[in-house]
């Protein structure tokens, strides 16, 4: 199978640019009757992906509403076994004189060898926290859910752990609360693309923050300067 990501432009003209973004994919496709309840939030069209594969069901909730903000529709089109096409129009302003992209971020080059466990069963999200924190010395190990978390956990000492909410097989929150039946004092940042209405369930599992999905480079240099001491080298039990 495969998912493709096609952009065409419509006009070009006066300031401002009209295009459509196209997204297409050969997967199992989507029922007529459930395209409109899929773009319901924590609400998918099969179970049984959530159960296998992880996911919240936010993120076509959360593409609608940005598309809203800027007067454009995430529009479908589906058949089971036939795939799925995502699309939407969108008119915006552009500068054809080149600007220089100003540093948003601090720059922070060193984090002191601290050794940090990043738990998401999101290949996407692992592969942009290593992005993120590349050439900033800091030890990384990676897992996909929280059973394979206890298993590293047994194995290390970490300075911070990353973790997901919504994973397969053991999902953040009971790895959590076993981490701390183990009486390992670790900060524990969750990962999540839950809002501050959820945060007192958060913290009651035994985690000391969370990071809001998605996530920016910013969010976790600032949380690791918070929640550890820099320096020395990684321990291993």
């Amino acid at each position: 199978g495969k998912v493709e990501v096609h952009l065409e432009i419509y006009t070009k003209e006066n300031g401002r640019v009209k295009f459509q973004i196209c997204v297409t994919d050969t997967g199992i496709g989507i029922p007529k009757e459930k395209h409109q309840l899929i773009f319901t939030a924590f609400s998918q069209a099969n179970t049984s992906t959530t159960r296998e594969f992880g996911g919240t069901g936010l993120g076509l909730s959360i593409s609608q509403q940005l598309l809203h903000l800027m007067h454009a529709r995430l529009q479908l089109e589906s058949e089971p076994n036939k795939g799925t096409k995502f699309y939407f129009e969108l008119e915006l302003v552009y500068d054809e004189q080149p600007h220089e992209i100003s540093k948003k971020y601090a720059i922070i080059d060193d984090f002191k060898a601290a050794k940090i466990l990043i738990v998401d069963d999101v290949k996407y999200n692992r592969m942009l926290v290593e992005k993120i924190l590349k050439g900033k010395n800091v030890y990384l190990d990676f897992a996909e859910n929280g059973k394979e978390a206890l298993e590293y956990i047994d194995k290390n000492h970490y300075n911070l752990i990353f973790m997901d909410i919504q994973m397969p097989v053991m999902d953040g929150i009971e790895a959590t609360k076993r981490i701390r039946a183990k009486s390992i004092d670790t900060p524990v940042i969750a990962l999540t693309a839950m809002d501050n209405s959820e945060k007192q369930k958060i913290l009651d599992a035994g985690m000391n923050d969370f990071v809001a999905k998605p996530f920016s480079p910013k969010d976790f240099y600032a949380r690791i300067q918070q929640y550890i001491t820099l320096g020395g080298s990684p321990e291993t039990a």
